[in-house]
């Protein structure tokens, strides 16, 4: 199986986990599948924010550069606040 089906497997097997504990009507066992879907959408959310990193930044940074001045943008108005703020 690729990675995509995987991750899409695994997306509708967590919304799956989820649905069933809310549809149940027991509120025990709401929240113990509430518990364990949020677990696993932690994880997927993870695994999406590493997908997201590998396909932004190249080895040798940010390999658009329009995202390139905007982050620099970005970080020198996060620098400026800082300063202002202390």
């Amino acid at each position: 199986m690729t990675d995509t089906r995987q991750h899409i497997a695994d997306v509708l097997f967590t919304a799956a986990i989820l649905g069933v504990g809310l549809l149940s009507g027991n509120p025990i066992l709401a929240s113990v599948v509430a518990g364990i879907g949020v677990t696993l959408a932690s994880d997927l959310t993870r695994a999406g924010w590493g997908q997201v990193c590998s396909r932004l930044l190249g080895e040798s940074g940010l390999r658009n550069h329009n995202l390139q001045q905007a982050m620099l943008r970005a970080f020198r108005q996060a620098v400026t606040h800082l300063e202002q703020a202390w």
